[in-house]
């Protein structure tokens, strides 16, 4: 196996989302021959395959079998498992415009720029089907698209003593097409829709530093909205192993957000639980959609600024997963207003005291 990973098996794939307009959600457990070696807060990492119908189209549109040779594997392995198909590449543009010279008609600009405004949502299929006067050759094609490279996901449990299951949080991926179809995306349609339960598929774990302090007595503060649970979920068995086997445990305050509490709670159950335990200390939630004005997981922490403050004067280590965009962004804004207010800070002493959290290893992040 070049990807190096070891062979592991699909167990269960329970759905956690009950919203209707496409945004799944599903729990899946993985189990391996022998038990995982990992910390939580580290990633698993899996190469998708290309959805079958997508295959079949840029087959069709090459005029091949997908029988055809290429280096001791046939081209529909190829096309299926080791090049990037759903996306176009700006060196497939670029090649195009050269030999056609038709792409840049009433367009100026880079290749980047090209790809942006002609290429935006098309699989590769289709953007030749629209775009090339005659299709490339299977051979003059694959040099020009992307390797399919693995995804990494955080894994969601955590290592509690020699299990041979691990869990993955996944959200099907969702965006409009050229066509303002809706397309998914390839890894999160793969786990959620095309493996089957008993499947098996590739994957390796990978290092992150995303993980808790080695003293389990310091505090934890969470934020992690949407899927951005995932390694929180992890940390969260992991202290409730920790305190199984006798550890003393510090305090744990939880900031989940989503659209709306009815249908995108996901994991409520594991987190009430959770707190009736004691693993988790606190759990603020924010529903963006459940009222008038959008309620985000930023705006709690600005809600429950002073004692926030105490829990960092205390020591505690603040982490922060999901969406790099927007949501990373407005948390760490709201975390310099904090410190600000509650320090008595000016902005730059107090941007320059977050920033110090983080040369502790007391801020982390994984975004996305």
């Amino acid at each position: 196996m070049g990807f190096g990973g070891q062979l592991v098996r699909l167990v269960e794939r329970l759905p956690l989302s009950k919203d209707c307009t496409g945004r799944e959600i599903h729990l899946l457990t993985l189990r391996a021959d022998e038990p995982w070696h990992y910390a939580a807060g580290d990633w698993l990492l899996i190469p998708p395959c290309n959805p079958r119908g997508e295959v079949d189209q840029l087959l069709e549109l090459l005029g091949c079998t997908g029988e055809e040779s290429v280096s001791q594997l046939s081209l529909r392995e190829v096309l299926s498992c080791q090049r990037t198909i759903t996306r176009v590449a700006p060196a497939l543009v670029e090649w195009l415009e050269q030999r056609d010279g038709t792409l840049g008609q009433g367009r100026k600009g880079p290749v980047s720029e090209k790809l942006a405004l002609l290429s935006d949502g098309h699989g590769v299929a289709s953007f030749l089907r629209s775009r090339a006067t005659v299709p490339p050759t299977w051979q003059e094609l694959l040099p020009l698209l992307r390797p399919l490279a693995p995804r990494a996901y955080s894994i969601a449990s955590g290592p509690t003593g020699g299990s041979c299951d691990l869990r993955l949080l996944v959200a099907t991926a969702l965006y409009n097409g050229w066509d303002s179809g809706l397309r998914c995306g390839v890894c999160s349609t793969y786990l959620t829709r095309t493996l089957q339960v008993g499947d098996t598929l590739p994957c390796r774990v990978g290092t992150s530093r995303f993980h808790m302090p080695d003293d389990g007595q310091t505090d934890l503060i969470l934020v992690g909205p949407g899927v951005g649970l995932a390694p929180f979920l992890g940390f969260l068995e992991q202290r409730a192993w920790l305190q199984a086997t006798g550890h003393t445990l510090g305090r744990c305050w939880l900031f989940f957000g989503a659209r709306n509490r009815a249908t995108d709670f996901i994991g409520e159950d594991i987190l009430r639980k959770h707190l009736e335990s004691g693993i988790l200390t606190r759990l603020d939630t924010a529903f963006s959609r459940d009222q008038g004005s959008k309620i985000y997981v930023q705006d709690r922490i600005r809600e429950n600024g002073a004692e926030l403050g105490r829990w960092l004067d205390h020591g505690a280590c603040l982490y922060v997963c999901g969406d790099a965009r927007a949501m990373a962004r407005d948390v760490e804004g709201a975390l310099v207003e904090l410190v600000a207010r509650h320090g008595e800070l000016d902005g730059a002493a107090a941007r320059d005291h977050v920033l110090g959290l983080r040369a502790q290893g007391r801020y982390r992040q994984d975004v996305y």
